[in-house]
């Protein structure tokens, strides 16, 4: 149920955030969601995409569950994001789709964690598999796993 609930939530955020952002106003994010600062700085407010916000969102949420700090080192982030497309109408591929990495940069400016580190793994998947994200706790060993399917066949985990 708090999974389910977590899903309702994030998606009521994106679309909140979708359709101010598409209003054709001036409008300045992160004077409405300050905590976006660091990932608008990264990326810039033009090129914020829903996908950038998807790995920003799932990464406060595990850093809420699990909990933890930005930068532990007790915690391995691993997602297919970067790989994983997802369409968004029957149009098909190429021309109706997004492409995942942007919640890659998401997820590294509000955990910290960077390949480099060793900490976030990306291993390689199909373009049409699952969008998935898991955070690990070494020290509890806890998971936290949240994954997105294509449009029409989305799946939350049981209970």
């Amino acid at each position: 149920m708090k999974r389910r609930l977590t899903s309702v939530i994030l998606t009521i955020f994106l679309c909140s955030l979708l359709a101010v952002t598409s209003s054709g106003l001036e409008y300045n994010i992160v004077s409405d969601y300050p905590e976006l600062k660091p990932l608008v700085e990264l990326v810039g407010e033009e090129d914020l995409s829903v996908m950038h916000l998807l790995g920003f969102r799932v990464a406060d949420e595990a850093m809420r569950l699990l909990p933890f700090s930005r930068g532990s080192a007790a915690v391995l982030t691993i997602t297919n994001a970067g790989y994983p497309v997802i369409e968004t109408d029957t149009a098909g591929w190429p021309e109706t789709y997004f492409t995942t990495e942007g919640a890659i940069d998401g997820i590294l400016v509000t955990t910290g964690h960077t390949p480099g580190q060793g900490n976030l793994l990306i291993p390689q998947s199909c373009i049409y598999t699952p969008l998935w994200f898991a955070f690990f706790d070494k020290n509890t060993g806890e998971c936290v796993y949240i994954f997105r399917g294509q449009p029409g066949c989305s799946q939350d985990l049981p209970g």
